[in-house]
């Protein structure tokens, strides 16, 4: 069978289905053609990206785990691919449940494996990547630290021209990349670079993987252009996003997220170098990407933020004010998404009212920050680790303020106070939730353990303190 054409892939599927339903229960065949349909159906989403055929693959492979005995040796196969599953069902509607049940599979899996098993490399990779998907949502160092440790062991297993090679190159090199994303480190985004170009070079034309591991080397590129100002890395990013573009089908269900790739490194390039040509090809490829990408999709709100970036581009040559609506407008989508991470939604409305705040009426700019207001709790996650928990309360300590303030603009006094008391108590109830774990750390940590509480103190006297509103004069 082809396993990129969905018409075999859709006759498998029947053929296997009729296998299912021939089964009676307690049939020992009947976990593994549950199994192999499950893994069939998520061929199929693959293929072409329907979330109804992840629905099934899930379905199934679950049936199949449920039904496999606990000392079959097929148990650790089906725990994987049950993995695999979730964990594409993450990357497409973003909900964290998701990536936790992919980590525990893989984890289960690679448990029952031994050493000499032929699979363990490819699961020790899907591990990793659970791991750094997790660390991308979450912005946990120790996801990070995880996938780079198993992917790093995966490749291990791999000996020079295994056709294996190019894929784990990649891997690792997307992990370091995460890497630099949470730490910001220059030496992460060194080795990503290093380990996604040898992954490029290695991938012979017409392989399918080609387009995807140009593009993740486009993109470090661009970060590097970010940190180093250097042309050549610029010029890279665009070229690499070009080809990956390409090389993608119209039938391709990523080709939305690469066209935004290739938009985003345009539009550098632009501000960089001043060319018309470049902001219009930015426009046009955009444009086509928000055409294409499935509403609700979890990448959509990348390609609103290329758009924002734009229209800010735009606003800044003409001055024209249509360009700032249109820029507030896609602020104002991204921080609605139902399917992004906290933290990005959150960074989207707070830069929605901030624009808003600069050149909008006070009532639509107190909307804006009412956004931000009712995101706090999720950008202040409860179920984050102590270390992300502290940190976000400390970007976060002067919002209520800020916000506070735009409404004693409008002379909205009931409404700031409410916002006041709202961040108050957000800060209080992680403080006390955060009690346990301080106590904890003090009997190992002394020094660090007393920095968090002046931390937390600082926090909640700052939700707290009302001196720095300022109030309309009375004359």
């Amino acid at each position: 069978m082809a396993m990129g054409d969905p018409k075999d892939i859709k006759k498998s599927i029947k053929y296997k289905t009729r296998a299912v339903a021939s089964c009676p229960s307690g049939d020992p065949a009947l976990p593994y053609w549950l199994d192999t349909l499950g893994v069939t159906y998520n061929d199929m989403f693959n293929c072409q990206g329907e979330p109804d055929d992840l629905e099934q693959a899930i379905q199934y492979q679950s049936r199949a785990v449920a039904s496999t005995p606990k000392q079959s040796p097929d148990l650790s196969n089906r725990l994987a691919g049950l993995g695999i599953s979730y964990g594409n069902r993450f990357i497409y509607r973003g909900e964290l449940d998701d990536i936790e049940k992919a980590i525990e599979h893989m984890t289960h899996a690679i448990s029952l494996t031994p050493d000499t098993h032929p699979s363990l490399m490819h699961w020790l990779t899907n591990l990793g990547v659970a791991y750094s998907e997790r660390s991308t949502k979450l912005r946990e160092q120790d996801d990070s630290n995880m996938a780079i440790k198993y992917i790093s062991r995966a490749l291990e297993l791999i000996p020079d021209g295994h056709p294996n090679l190019p894929q784990q190159l990649a891997m690792l090199g997307s992990s370091y990349y995460h890497n630099f994303k949470n730490q910001h480190k220059l030496s992460d985004l060194e080795r990503a670079i290093e380990y996604e170009l040898r992954a490029v070079t290695l991938t012979p034309n017409g392989n399918p993987d080609l387009p995807n591991r140009l593009t993740g080397l486009g993109v470090c590129h661009a970060d590097r252009f970010g940190l180093l100002d250097e042309l050549d890395d610029m010029e890279k990013s665009v070229e690499y996003a070009s080809r990956a573009v390409e090389l993608t089908p119209n039938s391709n269900p990523r080709l939305p997220q690469r066209l935004a790739m290739l938009g985003l490194s345009l539009l550098n390039r632009h501000k960089r170098l001043g060319q018309p040509i470049d902001l219009q090809t930015a426009i046009h490829t955009t444009s086509r990407a928000l055409v294409l990408i499935p509403e609700g999709h979890p990448a959509s709100l990348d390609i609103y933020s290329i758009c924002a970036g734009i229209c800010h581009t735009q606003h800044e040559l003409t001055r024209d004010t249509i360009y700032l609506r249109d820029m507030l407008h896609w602020l104002s989508k991204g921080s609605q998404s139902p399917t992004a991470s906290p933290n990005t939604k959150f960074s989207m409305a707070l830069n929605w009212a901030r624009v808003a705040s600069a050149c909008t009426p006070l009532d639509y700019t107190i909307g804006a920050y009412q956004t931000v207001i009712d995101l706090l709790p999720q950008f202040v996650w409860v179920g984050a680790t102590a270390s992300k928990r502290y940190r976000d309360l400390q970007n976060a300590s002067g919002l209520p303020v800020e916000a506070a303030s735009v409404a004693i603009r409008s002379s909205n006094y009931s409404l700031a106070l409410e916002w006041l008391e709202h961040a108050r108590c957000i800060v209080w109830k992680q403080s006390l939730m955060l009690q346990s774990p301080l106590d904890q750390l003090r009997s190992s940590h002394p020094t660090l353990a007393c920095r968090l509480h002046e931390i937390s103190n600082q926090l909640f006297a700052a939700s707290s303190d009302p001196r720095h509103l300022t109030t309309p004069s009375s004359g």
